[in-house]
């Protein structure tokens, strides 16, 4: 009796698994590299999370249409309560307390990213079709209760993931992109200004609504050699094992910004430099090529469905991992400011890890069941 995989994959997309299956064998190779601990205690902890991550995803891509639907409110109700108790039982590490242990530790605001694109497409799914704007104001409520709430921890990074992941599937449903353009213009408006008045915004002055070190998050990516062995640091050493991986980098095993623990984090955010410093500017388009392909990918069969709320829930969070990428890559290399946002399916960690094989997992789910159901 011979196994086959054949029914066990039956209508999942190839190309999305393949994407998938090439970034997870390169960040286990990377990890492997770049995990100094005695007994590579980080690298077997990663393929631990890997195997997890494919076993959640597996199971996610077996649930049906209308249990997703039915599972959508009680799962975001359930994070809120986790993000609550956060307050109250959270654990502290590295001075930031967002993580809590019920049996495992886990991170509420990650589920969060996943939780608000199901409500929200649960929500415009019944609600059926918006005709104003007032028909927003209730998905807008459900996207702002967990986003203050993590904001006031205080975490604004995830906070504004969190708040963009919920946003982008307004786009999708159909709200006009004026209400885009003008929070983005205004955005890029208090940021020139910031920049040109750094000197001044930068020393003394208190920023309204802002902790101390968020203001110095914005004043170290407008200039992080002000204080390169303090608050520019983390982005400055980013850098420099980027560049000094030139084209094809200095080689495996030979990261050296990692090994002499001047790039920090650098498993987890920091993981594209150390993987930069290896394998040069080629090993990196082929991570970028990778991921445009899976995020592309999901977004070209979401135009293809026909069910609503799959293809409000596919956009909304092959977006999603496209935004997480570009973001983690962006403060890599110094273009954006460091908000501790991880690279899907490559850095190190639990929650983070799972949760983006979950996201996959209703991905490809959504997909199989669309192609099943025309067959």
């Amino acid at each position: 009796m011979r196994f086959s995989a054949k029914p066990k994959l039956e209508g999942m997309d190839r190309w999305l698994l393949t994407f998938l299956v090439m970034l997870g064998l390169i960040s286990i190779v990377n990890m492997y590299t770049i995990d100094f601990t005695p007994n590579h205690s980080i690298f077997f902890n990663h393929l631990r999370n890997i195997l997890i991550g494919l076993l959640v995803l597996f199971f996610t891509t077996r649930i049906p249409p209308n249990y997703v639907v039915q599972l959508a409110l009680p799962a975001y109700a359930l994070s809120i309560v986790l993000l609550v108790l956060v307050y109250f039982l959270g654990i502290t590490k590295k001075g930031s307390q967002r993580w809590l242990n019920v049996g495992i530790v886990i991170q509420p605001s990650e589920l969060l990213k996943i939780t608000i694109p199901l409500v929200l497409a649960w929500w415009f799914y019944v609600r059926g079709e918006m005709r104003n704007w007032s028909d927003y104001i209730v998905p807008f409520i459900f996207l702002l209760i967990p986003v203050v709430i993590i904001a006031i921890q205080p975490d604004l990074g995830t906070a504004l993931l969190v708040f963009i992941s919920g946003f982008i599937l307004f786009f999708f449903v159909g709200l006009s992109w004026k209400y885009f353009a003008v929070p983005l213009f205004l955005f890029l408006m208090v940021l020139g200004y910031v920049y040109f008045d750094r000197e001044h915004l930068c020393g003394e002055v208190d920023w309204w609504l802002l902790h101390e070190y968020q203001k110095h998050r914005i004043c170290t990516l407008l200039d992080p050699t002000g204080d390169p062995l303090g608050k520019g640091y983390h982005t400055i050493q980013g850098m420099i094992a980027v560049g000094s991986g030139g084209i094809l980098g200095r080689g495996i095993f030979n990261s050296t910004q990692a090994r002499l623990e001047f790039i920090p984090e650098h498993t987890t955010d920091f993981v594209v430099a150390a993987f930069a410093e290896q394998f040069g500017l080629v090993g990196c388009l082929v991570l970028i090529f990778l991921y445009a392909g899976l995020c592309l990918r999901g977004l070209y069969l979401s135009l293809k469905m026909n069910m609503l709320y799959y293809k409000l829930l596919v956009s909304t969070l092959s977006t999603m991992l496209f935004i997480y990428t570009f973001i983690n890559i962006g403060m890599n290399v110094g273009i954006l400011p460091i908000v501790g946002v991880p690279l899907p399916f490559f850095s190190y960690g639990g929650t983070g890890l799972v949760s983006n094989f979950l996201v996959l997992g209703l991905i490809l789910g959504g997909i199989r069941w669309e192609r099943l159901q025309k067959e």
